[in-house]
């Protein structure tokens, strides 16, 4: 069955995560011997126990049953074609006794042995046999071994009506026998199954009841199986916190266990969660670990798994050519076990390299193909993902309205199986697809709809993991700035601004002051009254940039009276990006332009630079010889393009604060040195101060005034 990564959004705005509906690797299924019965958890493939040897048998049966225990040795060794010699010779000899329930549960066995090769075909045959005799004999629990791995082999074959069809009658049996493991297993099994349909809910009540049962027959392999699943599915459903609580649980439990198949599952699926909320480096520690254990165990889907993963981050991080081969590797095994569901998302996989190379002819091939394979298994989450894929195709290929239309169809698809994270993304992007086409208005509540879901998303995580989710989200706060800079709503921008610098960040900050500063930050984003309030308290004229793309800036400049104005500049045609033009501006003032101070700092160019002010306000006026100005044109070229568009905005008093919010590359720009047309620096000029957001001003005026309540405001 298939669980997903969702994160189809535009090149043009920023590198990201596209689509991965990722394998489910915490899975059950039950291997049935004549004399017990052998389960496997947290991925597709066996733990065999020793079977118990039966007692006062005839001599032929005997001989059987070592056959048994022999092949279930060698199953345990991943040796299937020792282990289905031993079995073939156990069940020719059951036959010949005429001992028909032993019969069935070698056949069940030997299709194990089918299954875990990838032969989904003959397993089905071989079950399906087994499940027969069962049923003559009417043997419950020979029906629910077979029902059970029948629904299994389904699932890995994306066929999930028909999985849910056998569970629901395994189910029923297993209460009615008291067989707690396999009512655990189906339980856990339909859970996994709801979680592919996108019935989030459904499955996590369903995961919830068999972590109970295991819980409650004291078995902890079970038990981490269960918080593993659950992990997934939270991990779908966007609930980040709840998903990494779950899995370290699992993992803890695994390590205990010894249990390296699980360990090397949970690890994937860890790393599939630090992917999906952006960092790419912790993720990729996880896959490789993962993989790692996969190629030691000899399982090859798991090494398929990490092998797609792996080729998303290389296209993720601007290496799409390095991605084709592992992606290559992972649809080779995919087809080979004819694992439907995972080869679709595969082609999913393909596409976005191919997006990435800008071969969009490609990357519409394999999105469709994906989307077939999607449609044929009723998988609703997969034909949201290839719909959305092919929405930013069409943009690409210069198809807006085309686009547009399939973004709102992706929409409806991710409402109705209560995907968040892919609706915000599909929000995000249609209201970016609605502005390049003019429709402003509607890009406006598509882009505030998407946000409204980003922010609910956060609560609970680390601050890192915050920090990296939220740089996931960014482009669409930077979308709606823009939206709102064009409908003139200069104010609205402002605050959705300020709304989106680091909130994590800015969470940690006020955890740090106090409980309740953390709880109103995370409740409540700042409010226009809010930022004037807190320029008032500061006494400062405060200039809030925001990057609007990759050469305009809009400006904010709030007085210390809450007087608001905006301003925006450009910068000059085939100039460098915002980002380098940040960095050369730093290293110009750091180094001087022919200057022979090239290793003096900016803090000591600064203190220099303030000193000589200092000077010249206060000593006599009398004829002296000052040195000649040293002329920086990158410095006076940022100025002119960061301070020129306000400077009637700004205090004319040297000593009146001016507190500076920069953003992303602006944070390198060295304000107090930039240079005026006459030479003049800023700091010369101005007092000036920095901060990475209007509410941290607010937040540390608030803890200023609780450590020392007479203290008088600053000057």
């Amino acid at each position: 069955m298939v669980s997903f990564f969702l994160d189809w959004s535009k090149q043009r705005v920023a590198t990201r995560a596209i689509a991965l509906l990722q394998q489910s690797l915490l899975t059950t299924t039950t291997l049935l011997l004549a004399s017990g019965s052998v389960t496997a958890e947290l991925a597709p493939t066996h733990l065999v126990r020793s079977p118990i040897l039966l007692t006062q048998i005839p001599p032929s049966e005997n001989e059987a049953n070592l056959w048994l225990k022999r092949g279930a040795e060698q199953f345990q060794q991943r040796q299937w074609q020792a282990a289905e010699q031993a079995w073939q010779e156990a069940l020719k000899l059951y036959r010949q006794a005429g001992d028909r329930a032993r019969e069935g549960r070698v056949l069940g066995n030997l299709a194990a042995i089918q299954e875990a090769q990838g032969n989904y075909p003959a397993a089905i045959s071989l079950f399906e046999q087994s499940l027969k005799i069962a049923r003559d004999l009417q043997d419950a629990r020979g029906e629910i071994f077979a029902l059970s791995n029948l629904a299994y082999v389904y699932k890995n074959q994306g066929n999930y009506n028909r999985a849910i069809a056998q569970l629901e009658q395994a189910l029923p049996l297993a209460k009615t026998t008291g067989d707690k493991q396999s009512e655990y297993e189906a339980l856990n099994q339909l859970g996994i199954i709801y979680r592919a349909l996108g019935n989030y809910e459904r499955a996590i009540e369903l995961l919830n009841q068999s972590l109970t049962l295991a819980r409650g027959f004291k078995n902890a392999t079970g038990e981490a199986n269960a918080l593993g699943n659950l992990g997934n599915t939270y991990t779908e459903q966007g609930n980040y916190a709840a998903a990494l609580k779950h899995y370290q649980q699992a993992l803890s439990l695994m390590q205990t266990l010894n249990n390296p198949v699980g360990k090397t599952g949970v690890l994937q699926r860890l790393g599939l969660l630090y992917a999906r909320i952006g960092n790419t480096s912790r993720a990729m520690e996880f896959y490789n670990q993962s993989l790692s254990l996969a190629r030691e165990l000899g399982d090859r889907r798991l090494q398929a798994y990490n092998l797609a993963n792996i080729g998303s981050i290389y296209y993720n991080t601007g290496k799409p050519k390095e991605s084709l081969e592992p992606l290559q590797q992972a649809l080779t095994i995919m087809q080979q076990l004819g694992d439907r569901a995972s080869e679709g998302l595969v082609l999913q996989y393909f596409g976005n390299a191919y997006q990435a190379l800008g071969n969009y002819s490609q990357a519409k091939t394999h999105y469709g193909q994906s989307l077939t394979i999607a449609r044929e298994l009723g998988d609703r989450a997969s034909e949201g993902i290839s719909i959305g894929s092919l929405a930013i195709v069409a943009e690409y290929m210069g198809q807006p309205e085309q686009a547009i239309s399939l973004y709102r169809e992706a929409l409806t698809v991710l409402r109705q199986i209560g995907d968040l994270p892919g609706e915000g993304k599909a929000l995000s992007n249609l209201g970016m697809a609605l502005f390049d086409t003019g429709k402003a208005e509607e890009a406006e509540t598509a882009l505030l709809a998407a946000i409204a879901i980003w922010e609910s998303l956060r609560p609970g995580l680390s601050d890192s993991e915050q920090v990296s989710l939220f740089e996931t989200q960014a482009d669409t706060y930077r979308a709606l700035q823009r939206v709102q800079i064009y409908l003139k709503r200069y104010n609205q921008a402002l605050e959705t601004s300020e709304r989106g610098r680091a909130r994590a960040f800015l969470e940690l900050v006020a955890r740090r002051f106090s409980v309740q500063a953390a709880q109103q930050l995370q409740i409540a984003p700042p409010k226009l009254s809010d930022i004037q309030q807190i320029a008032r308290q500061q006494k400062a004229t405060l200039v809030q940039y925001a990057i609007l793309d990759k050469t305009q800036v809009g400006i904010w400049v709030i007085q210390p009276d809450g007087g608001v104005q905006f301003r925006q500049t450009t910068l000059p045609e085939n100039s460098p990006s915002i980002a380098e033009v940040a960095e050369q501006t730093r290293v110009a003032a750091v180094l001087g332009r022919g200057s022979q101070q090239a290793n003096a700092s900016v803090a000591a160019f600064v203190r220099d630079s303030r000193t000589e002010l200092v000077t010249e306000q206060s000593a006599p006026k009398q004829p002296t010889q000052k040195p000649k100005r040293r002329i920086n044109r990158k410095l006076q070229n940022l100025h002119q393009w960061l301070i020129a568009p306000i400077a009637d905005l700004l205090p004319t008093d040297p000593n009146a604060q001016i507190v500076f919010i920069p953003q992303g590359a602006l944070f390198l720009v060295p304000f107090a040195a930039l240079q005026d047309t006459q030479g003049r620096f800023l700091i010369e000029q101005h007092t000036l101060r920095t901060a990475p957001a209007i509410q941290v001003l607010g937040l540390t005026h608030a803890r200023d005034r609780r450590l020392n309540p007479t203290a008088m405001p600053p000057h």
